[in-house]
Parts: C-alpha cells; structure tokens; sequence
C-alpha cells in the first residue's frame, strides 16, 4: 500500500495556509504559490509570513501533521448552548454550526 501524499492549500483574502505531508510536496506547492502570486503581481508580507510550523490555528480549525481537526475551543460550548426561541436565534447557531 502507498503512502497518502496530502497537499492542500487555503487561501481567504489575506492568508494563504499551505500544509503537506512530505517535505518534498510541501516545497512544491510553496512553489506553485508563490509562482501563482508572482504571475498577478501579488505580494507577501515578510512580518507576516510563517514557514515551518508544525501547528497552525486557522479559521475554526487546526492544521498539523494529522491533518485538518475542528479547534477544540470552538465547539467547547456546544452541549451549553441555550435554548433557541426566535428566528434570529436560529439563524445564529445555523451559521456557527455551518462554520
């Protein structure tokens, strides 16, 4: 049986998270990325940047070696949550829920 090879990319206005599973896969969509935002005139923010890591909080989840999890924290209240009793209500915890 063969290895899985996971490269993934998100991208959301002002962050670009790209996670591999091998190192080699990994450089290579860097590559791709910075090609792709060189090509659109595009640029990084050095400040900004992170490479390497080997956890990353994003958007409601945790990306790391084990691949993409809900983060724990935003589901904790879950089972808490009051009772719903009107439309916007609803509409709320459809949204978080959907998240």
């Amino acid at each position: 049986m063969s290895d899985l090879i996971l490269n993934i990319c998100f991208v959301n206005l002002d962050d670009n998270v790209v996670f591999s599973s091998t190192i080699e896969g990994h450089l290579e969509s860097l590559e791709a990325v910075f090609t792709r935002l060189s090509q659109f005139n595009l640029k990084l923010k050095s400040s900004t940047c992170k490479l390497s890591q080997k956890q990353v909080k994003y958007l409601g989840r945790i990306i790391s070696k084990k691949g993409v999890e809900t983060d724990p924290c935003k589901v904790k209240d879950l089972p808490n949550w009051p009772k719903l009793t009107d439309q916007s209500e609803m509409r709320s915890f459809h949204g978080f829920a959907e998240y």
